[in-house]
């Protein structure tokens, strides 16, 4: 243990010079006052190290924020129908941001921090949030760890996103298949389970509040993966193909996905209280919860929850 802190102390605090290299041309060196080295294994450690103490700094500043940190992408969001005091809040919340990053010689990204807000109300709300006396662009669709979050959270966008990528992905499929030249079902199948279904796949536990129109949508991405696969013709069952291919259909992996997250939430202390029904008008889209307790009658699955209402959480979040 000792030796590993002596050495983070002397990579942290060790002269460092760098210079620029523009096609034939060097600068000249100039010593760094802070940071890490690139590709240093020791770098991600201890930034994390380093960047630790910075929920729990926003927590006891302002309790009513809620905080998710991944490596250096943060998000700080709150819950409520009171518009304008979710505003204060999150302004708030902003300001002790700047002063645990000033005293910590951080600085943030202007150009990759925004903000949105997520309801189903149709009413519109004018919110101003600012960081260091700059203001902070608002987004009707921002991207957090590759998920992107619509304002509706009708997952429309970021499934287009995702058939975008996953079809891209389908000409290596399509140029390596062939029934009388292209390779084997086996490398094939490992070619479509191991480079186009992660794609498919990523966040989809999430989807199972999204439309049945939407869905579709990738559906129809792993069928024609299927007819590469297997060289059947296009009115071939898709049921066969699966069964051929040994390949499960997207929606039953996206559907044991929510039963499996929904499970470690109902595990996760704490979970629960965060999250209290509010009364809303609006009746047309239902929550992640509601559809993880519907999955858990469809599958017989016994869960026992101890919480008042699936059925609803607040209409309005930042």
């Amino acid at each position: 243990m000792f030796p590993a802190i002596s050495l983070n102390g002397s990579v942290i605090s060790s002269q460092r010079f760098l210079n620029i290299k523009y096609g034939n041309s060097r600068s000249g060196y100039g010593q760094t006052r802070q940071g890490l080295p690139q590709e240093f294994v020791l770098s991600p450690v201890l930034f994390n190290i380093m960047i630790n103490d910075l929920l729990s700094f926003i927590d006891n500043a302002v309790p009513e924020i809620n905080s998710l940190l991944y490596a250096d992408d943060l998000v700080l969001w709150s819950t409520g129908s009171d518009i304008p005091k979710l505003e204060s809040t999150l302004n708030s919340a902003l300001v002790t941001l700047a002063n645990w990053f000033l005293e910590n010689d951080f600085k943030v990204n202007p150009d990759k921090t925004n903000f949105e807000l997520f309801t189903l109300s149709t009413k519109k709300h004018n919110i101003n949030l600012v960081y260091n006396n700059n203001a902070i662009l608002r987004t009707d669709c921002a991207t957090y760890l590759g998920i992107s979050l619509d304002s509706r959270l009708t997952w429309t966008k970021h499934i287009a996103k995702v058939v975008a990528n996953a079809t891209s992905r389908l000409s290596l499929l399509k140029r390596i298949a062939g029934v009388q030249w292209g390779s084997s079902q086996s490398v094939l199948t490992s070619t479509f389970t191991s480079y186009i279904r992660p794609v498919i796949d990523y966040g989809s536990e999430l989807l199972v509040t999204a439309s049945d129109s939407a869905l579709l949508k990738l559906d129809i991405v792993q069928n024609k993966a299927l007819r590469f696969i297997t060289g059947a013709a296009t009115s071939a069952p898709i049921a066969s193909m699966e069964l051929q291919t040994e390949i499960s259909s997207s929606s039953e992996r996206r559907q044991y996905s929510a039963l499996s997250l929904g499970e470690r939430l109902i595990r996760k202390e704490h979970f629960w209280p965060k999250y209290i029904p509010s009364q809303t008008r609006l009746k047309i889209q239902h929550t992640f919860l509601f559809e993880f307790q519907r999955l858990a009658n469809v599958f017989g699955v016994s869960v026992i929850i101890d919480f008042p209402s699936l059925d609803r959480l607040p209409s309005r979040v930042i």
